[in-house]
């Protein structure tokens, strides 16, 4: 059987509210990879992102094109992928990021408040509208996990609590990994260095701060902003939906996310 090609576009892939915007200013840090041209692109969203409608032409067109493109997308599903790779006889790379289903529900209401969409208090919100959206995930990151474990040469994936630990060792990494599926290479030092670039601090003031696009994102923000009992509730919405298999199916495949992962479900020491 012929192999697949390997188109020349790095999709940042990720569950709502996961860090996919952090993948796309590590990856934009390095000027390896260019915007998708303005013809493809989806109407409304401020990054690169390809109309799913266009999906196929754009396909053709980096194949032809002598760049490296870059899109961020929410695809729930390989499917699209899948379909690409049927018509095109090629495969682009992905990559995807895991983040703590506590923080990821603290900051989908932190984004919603931001663009109106409630006016509920932190707590009713947890109460009403956290399990949809923690099934959503567990949901996402199950459908991508055994596709990105049988195409590991397309496939890269991190972890959000990674890259706050060390950004210059998981940033770099992450980018040295983007790079060699590729068929490129980076220097260890160029990538730490472009990592760092992306750090809250090294943000203008401008895209930044409340009500601004880049909120400071910490691991474990939870903490401090949800009681104990939300916390309690969040993680047992988190079990009764599976995100201790889906963990395990992670860790199977990508062994070195056991140390951050494992704490997913672990409740707080407090």
């Amino acid at each position: 059987m012929k192999k697949n090609r390997t188109i020349p576009w790095l999709i940042l892939n990720g569950a709502a509210k996961s860090g996919s915007t952090w993948l796309v200013q590590l990856i934009r840090k390095t000027n390896t990879w260019t915007p998708i041209p303005n013809c493809f692109q989806q109407d409304g969203w401020r990054n690169s992102c390809v109309d799913e409608t266009k999906l196929l032409d754009f396909v053709l067109h980096s194949l032809e094109d002598n760049k490296l493109y870059y899109t961020k997308q929410h695809w729930n599903s390989p499917r699209l992928i899948d379909q690409i790779s049927a018509r095109s006889k090629a495969i682009p790379i992905v990559a995807n990021i895991l983040r703590d289903p506590r923080d990821m529900v603290l900051s989908r209401y932190h984004h919603n408040l931001r663009h109106k969409l409630t006016d509920l208090p932190l707590n009713k919100w947890i109460k009403l509208e956290s399990s949809k959206f923690i099934l959503q995930n567990k949901i996402y990151h199950s459908n991508w996990v055994d596709w990105g474990a049988r195409n590991k040469n397309h496939y890269v994936y991190t972890v959000y609590e990674a890259l706050h630990s060390d950004l210059s060792y998981y940033g770099s990494s992450f980018l040295i990994e983007t790079h060699l599926k590729m068929g490129l290479n980076i220097s260890e030092q160029q990538a730490a260095a472009c990592a760092n670039l992306t750090e809250f601090n090294n943000i203008p003031d401008r895209h930044k701060g409340s009500g601004k696009f880049f909120r400071k994102g910490t691991a474990g923000a939870f903490v401090s902003e949800i009681t104990k009992e939300e916390e309690d509730f969040i993680l047992k919405l988190a079990c009764d939906v599976g995100y201790a298999e889906l963990i395990n199916s992670v860790v199977d495949a990508w062994p070195w996310m056991r140390d951050f992962t494992c704490k997913y479900l672990e409740p707080s020491n407090r």
